[in-house]
């Protein structure tokens, strides 16, 4: 079995945070070990009671394999050692990150951890608006992700360029 994190900001209502819910509720338990990673504190609107509805195993499943952080901010010291550490111990088949704040600390503190787990990384959307240092920060990680998935020919034409990220790194969904 493939032990699999998954890996959110949050579950805060948006489109990337509603894809992963519905990937938990199909995953095929039979090949799959999932494992949910929440970052930051959930706020009130939150997909939370639709992935309990949803999911077979219900609240119990998620008691076990939800592991919620409570980053403050990208210079939470205690909150990036937890992180490290949870990586370490847990030794994940594959981990796969969706959203800006996932894809960037998950990524760097797999690095940290020495962790050997095959790396997925989501964009869901053009960001235009992207600072130079996120995009030199993706660039960077990219050299250990194994693949970037992305919605649309679009999105990958577009990151590929904005982040010199060669273009068979990407896959389409």
């Amino acid at each position: 079995m493939i032990k699999i994190l998954f890996a959110i900001g949050r579950l805060s209502v948006g489109g990337g945070e509603k894809l992963l819910v519905r990937q938990l509720q199909h995953i095929d338990r039979q090949k799959f070990d999932p494992y949910l990673l929440t970052l930051f504190p959930e706020q009130k609107d939150s997909f939370e009671e639709m992935l309990y509805a949803t999911v077979s195993e219900g609240a119990q499943f998620f008691e076990t394999r939800w592991k919620k952080m409570k980053f403050r901010g990208l210079f939470d010291a205690v909150s990036w050692f937890q992180l490290i550490r949870f990586l370490r111990k847990e030794k994940f088949d594959a981990v796969a990150t969706s959203l800006f704040s996932a894809n960037l600390i998950v990524r760097f503190a797999l690095l940290c951890a020495g962790a050997p787990a095959a790396l997925v990384s989501y964009e869901h959307n053009i960001y235009a608006d992207k600072h130079r240092w996120q995009i030199i920060a993706d660039r960077f990680l990219a050299r250990w992700t194994q693949k970037i998935i992305v919605d649309s020919e679009i999105v990958k034409r577009f990151t590929a360029e904005q982040e010199r990220i060669p273009i068979d790194k990407f896959l389409t969904l």
